[in-house]
Formats: C-alpha cells, sequence, structure tokens
C-alpha cells in the first residue's frame, strides 16, 4: 500500500485523500523538520560553524546529543519568546519575556515522540492512540508558533536579533525589527 501510494503520488496527488495516516505521518514529519531548524538557527549566521555541527548530527542522528552541543557553543541557542508591546518615546521596541519558552528537553521529547509515528511499528504492541497523537501534534504545532511569532533571537556570534514572524493564510515570512 506504500509503494501505492508513493507511486501514485507522482500521477495523482489526490491520493493523499485515500490515505490520511499518510498525511498525519508527513505532518509529523514537517513538524521534525521544524525543530531541527530551530535548533540551529542560531548557528545560520556561522558558515563553518553550521556545517560542522550539522554533519555532526547527521552522522549520530541523536537529537537530545545535538541539543547538548548546540548549547555548549550558544547557551541560548534556542529564540526567547516574547510579547512587543510597541516602541517607546526614543523609538525602541518594548517587549517582555513570555511565560511559555522553547526548552531542550521540550523539544527532544517532542522529536522522539514524533519519531514513534515515523517508524516501523511492533505488530505485537499496543496499538497506536491516533487521536493521542493528533491532539499532541495539534498542541505542539500551536505551542511552536505562539513561541517564535515573536522573538529574541541569540546567534552564535553574540547578535541579538528581535524577530517578528508574520504569515496568517500567506507563508511565513521573518521580519528583523531590531538588533539589541
Amino acid at each position: 500500500m506504500r509503494l501505492d501510494f508513493v507511486r501514485e503520488d507522482y500521477v495523482r496527488p489526490a491520493s493523499l485523500e485515500a490515505v490520511p495516516i499518510m498525511k498525519f505521518e508527513n505532518a509529523c514529519l514537517q513538524v521534525r523538520k521544524v525543530v531541527e531548524y530551530l535548533a540551529f538557527a542560531s548557528l545560520a549566521s556561522n558558515r563553518q560553524l553550521y556545517e560542522t555541527e550539522w554533519s555532526g548530527f547527521v552522522r549520530e542522528n541523536d537529537f537530545s546529543k545535538l541539543l547538548r552541543r548546540l548549547q555548549k557553543i550558544n547557551p541560548q541557542f534556542l529564540p526567547t519568546s516574547v510579547s512587543i508591546e510597541g516602541l517607546n518615546s526614543s523609538g525602541e521596541w518594548l517587549m517582555k519575556d513570555n511565560e511559555f519558552q522553547l526548552e531542550p528537553h521540550v523539544l527532544t521529547s517532542t522529536y522522539g515522540r514524533l519519531g514513534n509515528v515515523l517508524h516501523a511499528k511492533n505488530p505485537y504492541s499496543d496499538s497506536t492512540n491516533w487521536e493521542e497523537y493528533q491532539t499532541f501534534l495539534r498542541q505542539g504545532v500551536k505551542a511552536i508558533i505562539s513561541a517564535i511569532q515573536d522573538h529574541v533571537a541569540i546567534l552564535a556570534t553574540g547578535e541579538h536579533l528581535l524577530v517578528r514572524m508574520s504569515g496568517n493564510d500567506q507563508p511565513i515570512q521573518p521580519y528583523i525589527l531590531r538588533e539589541r
């Protein structure tokens, strides 16, 4: 059935409708990739460092070890979620940290749990609760969007950037509002 899906995908993209679990698996894969991009984002300004760390991740493929390595390079490698409250009289952005922040252990847990959906299932294990996974995926996507909507990114070079993500029904675009 999976091979039929892959073959038909090139002929009739509507075949996805016939196999909703594959759409869900694809959504899980895409969220895992977003988590990887979030982890590596602080290295983007340093090509050599980025390529070195990425090649190490590809070789060992252990997400928790990757996050520990990234944390050694840049202790604040994850974006800091903020609420932008406007401009002060000097034209500087007024902001405060949001209560919810992306944390390495949460990203590791999310990455691993979504990975469970992507691997072949042991036929002798308990059946998968797809509704529970759907709820988890929905909540995870909302949390990530909320955390990066407005955030401060601290790059490995030490630069601080205030970033606003905008998208609605359009592709999400980042806007650099200010360097600190």
